[in-house]
């Protein structure tokens, strides 16, 4: 079953000044970072996470508890959840101009998850699933529903409640 996700990458390397979702789109990737915690890729189950866990409360001392937790949701959901073939949307902001979003939309490749210490692309996400980019959708083209979802500040969520919407946008995008 194809399930729709949302990534939302980093503003990327502030001296060169490159959101790192325009080199996923050119090099066809999401990721995430964490950079204290390194290789997230290794970490599929319960008790990997709850390890995982412990070394973010030591690398991440002044994050609350709940933060922590939102994080280790964001980190399962991109390394265990999301398979082969389900659609993620990349929020993508030209020129970071917020109200010129729209956003990337990709199907993932069969690929799992992998981590690159030292990417050398200019990205600063060291973990990521490889994407084939369908199609770009104007934000002014969702419905408000669909909008207040892809605003989420966080970093990795699930929108299968938008499917019908979703597989209507790709049909016409």
């Amino acid at each position: 079953m194809v399930r729709y996700w949302v990534v939302r990458m980093t503003l990327g390397d502030p001296v060169s000044n490159i959101f790192d979702g325009e080199v996923g789109m050119k090099k066809n990737f999401v990721g995430i970072r964490w950079e204290k915690l390194g290789d997230l890729t290794g970490y599929t189950t319960k008790e990997g996470l709850k390890t995982l866990r412990g070394k973010a409360k030591e690398a991440y001392k002044n994050e609350t508890s709940g933060t922590l937790n939102n994080w280790m949701s964001h980190i399962n959901s991109f390394v265990n959840r999301i398979k082969e073939n389900d659609i993620v949307f990349l929020p993508i902001y030209p020129e970071h101009d917020p109200k010129l979003k729209e956003y990337r939309v990709g199907r993932v490749r069969n690929r799992p998850p992998y981590y690159i210490k030292a990417p050398t692309d200019k990205a600063i996400v060291t973990n990521r699933r490889d994407v084939d980019w369908l199609t770009r959708i104007p934000k002014k083209r969702l419905s408000v529903r669909l909008n207040k979802s892809l605003e989420s500040p966080h970093t990795v969520y699930n929108i299968d409640k938008h499917k019908n919407e979703i597989l209507t946008l790709l049909k016409r995008y």
